[in-house]
């Protein structure tokens, strides 16, 4: 069972189509794989606030799949609490994943101590209030975070469809649908 899974997880992973992914089941173990990332944001249409970048980047990490520790800092051009065109946060996230989807380690270090964990797939999409803290204004964070992101998580059956216009706020602009491998549901003692 869980060779089948990981089987379908490093099919998802290395984009070798829908038909292998989808032989993976619904629920399966992996491994907790840490993920590191600078994301830098200079929007046209939509401004964030230093606070309001993290919340949008938390958001959409735990809708892709992030375990609900992760960590978003944030650095902005203008005073805190201001709106500001250039944003950058220090992204510290765990995914589920295949064991052979670690970072291997640099040379001369000690491969990283991997963690196993449950997971299940769950349908994500992505539309203007969809859910109810995605606005229309958010279509170039988004776009962004589906080209620099997403490919970190663990997903499948991704589709996306942007309609992003600089200095415009386009109803139905965002269309992301995946399934995301997240992490399970804690059992009830």
């Amino acid at each position: 069972m869980r060779s089948k899974w990981l089987v379908g997880a490093v099919l998802a992973l290395t984009g070798l189509g829908a038909v292998g992914a989808r032989a993976a089941d619904e629920a399966g173990s992996g491994f907790w794989l840490k993920r590191e990332y600078l994301f830098s944001y200079a929007g046209f249409t939509s401004h964030y606030s230093c606070n309001g970048i993290e919340d949008k980047l938390r958001e959409l990490l735990k809708a892709a799949g992030a375990r609900s520790d992760l960590k978003v800092l944030a650095s902005c051009s203008e005073p805190m609490g201001a709106p500001s065109r250039i944003a950058t946060a220090r992204l510290t996230f765990y995914v589920l994943g295949p064991e052979a989807a670690a970072t291997p380690p640099k040379p001369g270090a000690a491969a990283p101590k991997l963690e196993p964990g449950d997971g299940v797939w769950k349908k994500v999409a992505w539309r203007s209030r969809e859910p109810y803290w995605l606005e229309a204004g958010d279509c170039e964070l988004v776009e962004q975070f589906d080209k620099e992101l997403l490919p970190m998580m663990t997903v499948r059956n991704h589709e996306s469809h942007f309609n992003c216009v600089p200095h415009q706020l386009t109803l139905g602009a965002i269309d992301v649908r995946f399934e995301a491998l997240s992490p399970a549901p804690k059992a009830a003692h």
